[in-house]
């Protein structure tokens, strides 16, 4: 006998979370408040985590604990980093007092929400339909987005951030786009190269791969547009991974990305050409002509070797107590390290660090796992995403990408949503599916 009101609730959650997911791809303010005399905006994901948290988290909550449990997962590292995000804030408040707290309280309500995205795609998803339709509206967020910032890339789209958030970047940042932050957007599209490589791998019907090839031309674009170096970094961590994961047919892969990007280089000459030559020569030509290589990297290194270490010098004890979180540079000066790891370490302390470490290991032995589903779909899936896990984890070493930093806003929700979507074949009655049945809706993808 069907439970109406069961079914019905369920498909409220389902449509909840995906509103959700939706909402981490708009991040223009929607206004701005004081609070205890420090200014911030509000969004459209701060209410649509709040409805979620209220409608999900009494239920949610014995859910989590049966994952906890299953050591094998990284849901026990996940949730203990969150409860060492909240506990660090007594060092925000000790070290940073008031000025420091209140905007860390902010930031660790979302980054705690951000983290607990993927529990909430297990928790929703019932079946592998379901699985298909927000696998699929999550890429299409993906491909609206870079299609949006392509045509501001090329002048046909006007910038839709307010001029006191623009005149807060320099060279025009950020991009103009939905994100805030040209380091968001390009860990943004380098989900979408990955996950457009997939589904080309994947589709059977030429349109499809002809759309997907273009929408892949996209995401290689838009980072240049960017200024993003940091992309260009993590597409060397993708293309590693598929070395990794494909070993000789990963050279096939790297031609497509080629060959798609020289598509829409000359396919588009007439618009692109200009914009792109201009960001190569501001993000690449002219800091070498200044500072020799030297120029592509000092920006960081300064903060690595001078002012981590003289704040280290003075109070070292934050190596095994941290600053707290958010606390950064009441230390240290600058708002990051420019570096995920080494920020982690500096705002949690040592303990912290491990853990954190322990949850990015498990990820990469969850998705490692996948590669021996049953299911040839879901292998390819899973080594597509490991390689975007790795291109990700080549651009924590110059950023923060992964972390609760304002300048990346909803990135850390993106990436959960991603590896929550991969792993969801991780739950036990999922091993025991097929995607045989239902293989020309995969194709159709």
């Amino acid at each position: 006998m069907v439970n109406v009101k069961s079914g019905t609730r369920s498909n409220l959650d389902y449509s909840l979370v995906t509103l959700l997911i939706a909402s981490y791809f708009y991040c223009l303010p929607l206004g701005r408040y004081t609070v205890l005399g420090f200014q911030t905006d509000y969004r459209i994901y701060d209410y649509m985590i709040f409805a979620t948290m209220v409608a999900l988290a009494p239920r949610m909550i014995p859910y989590l604990k049966v994952l906890y449990r299953r050591r094998i997962l990284y849901f026990r590292p996940l949730l203990l980093l969150i409860l060492l995000v909240w506990a660090s804030m007594f060092f925000t408040f000790l070290f940073g007092g008031a000025k420091a707290f209140f905007p860390a309280i902010i930031r660790a309500y979302r980054f705690s929400a951000f983290l607990l995205t993927a529990g909430a795609i297990w928790f929703v998803i019932r079946n592998k339909w379901q699985w298909l339709l927000a696998f699929r509206f999550f890429y299409f967020l993906i491909a609206a987005e870079a299609l949006i910032a392509f045509f501001q890339g090329i002048h046909l789209l006007p910038g839709f951030w307010p001029t006191y958030w623009q005149a807060a970047y320099r060279g025009g940042y950020p991009v103009a786009t939905l994100s805030p932050h040209h380091k968001h957007i390009g860990v943004v599209m380098l989900m979408g190269t990955g996950l457009s490589l997939y589904l080309f791998q994947q589709a059977s019907f030429w349109w499809w791969k002809s759309l997907y090839l273009f929408i892949l031309a996209l995401t290689l674009t838009v980072p240049i547009f960017s200024g993003s170096r940091t992309a260009l970094l993590g597409l060397l961590g993708l293309l590693l991974g598929y070395a990794i994961g494909y070993r000789a047919r990963g050279v096939y892969l790297w031609g497509v990305t080629a060959a798609s990007f020289a598509f829409l280089f000359f396919a588009f000459k007439g618009y692109i050409r200009d914009p792109l030559e201009m960001r190569i020569q501001e993000r690449l030509i002219i800091p070498i002509e200044k500072a020799g290589t030297a120029g592509l990297y000092e920006e960081r290194t300064h903060i690595y070797f001078r002012d981590i270490p003289r704040g280290l010098m003075k109070a070292p004890w934050v190596l095994l107590t941290g600053t707290g979180f958010q606390n950064f540079a009441t230390f240290f000066g600058a708002t990051g390290a420019h570096n995920n790891y080494l920020h982690v370490w500096m705002e949690l302390g040592i303990v912290g660090f491990f853990v954190y470490l322990a949850m990015l290991y498990r990820i990469h032995k969850n998705l490692r796992a996948l590669w021996r589903h049953p299911d040839r779909p879901v292998r390819a899936m899973a080594k597509h995403i490991w390689a975007v896990f790795l291109g990700i984890l080549f651009t924590m070493m110059v950023g923060e990408s992964f972390w609760g930093q304002y300048s990346m806003f909803t990135l850390s929700g993106q990436i959960m949503t991603l590896i929550g979507f991969a792993t969801w074949w991780l739950k036990p009655a999922r091993s025991r599916l097929s995607f045989r049945r239902p293989s020309r809706a995969f194709r159709s993808l």
